[in-house]
C-alpha cells in the first residue's frame, strides 16, 4: 500500500543523500557512497596513495550524482573508482591490485589530510 511506498522511497532517499562515507579498518580501506556502492581495499593490495589539492574528476560512466555527492565509476585518463565530497576540492588518490585506481575524499580537507596520511602509513607505499 501507500505505507510500504513511501518506506521504499524515504530508503532510497536515504541511500542517496547519505553521503560518502571513509573508514580505515584493521585491515582496509573502507568506502561507501551513493546507491549501494562500497568498496574495501586491504591495506595489502594498495601500491600508491597520492595527495591532490584540487582534483578533476572527469564524468561519471555509472554511479550517483547529487549536489552534495559524487561516486561510482568516472573516466578522466582511464577508468577509476570515485567517492567524492563535491565541495571539498581535494583527493586522495589510491592505486591497488594489479592496475585499478580509487578516489576518495572526507567531509572537510582536514578530515581528508587525516585519512591520506594514516592510509600512507598503514599502506607502508
Amino acid at each position: 500500500g501507500v505505507i510500504g511506498i513511501a518506506s521504499i522511497v524515504f530508503a532510497m532517499a536515504v541511500v542517496v543523500f547519505s553521503g560518502v562515507s571513509v573508514k580505515l579498518t584493521g585491515t582496509a580501506l573502507e568506502l561507501s557512497g551513493g546507491i549501494g556502492d562500497r568498496a574495501s581495499i586491504p591495506y595489502t593490495e594498495i601500491t600508491g596513495v597520492e595527495w591532490r589539492d584540487v582534483f578533476d574528476k572527469g564524468s561519471r560512466t555509472w554511479g550517483t550524482g547529487t549536489g552534495k555527492i559524487s561516486s561510482g565509476t568516472f573516466t578522466n585518463d582511464g577508468a577509476y573508482r570515485l567517492y567524492l565530497h563535491n565541495r571539498v576540492r581535494c583527493a586522495v588518490v589510491v592505486r591497488h591490485g594489479a592496475d585499478e585506481t580509487t578516489v576518495f575524499n572526507g567531509e572537510t580537507e582536514e578530515k581528508t589530510k587525516e585519512v591520506y596520511e594514516e592510509l600512507a602509513s598503514r599502506a607502508k607505499t
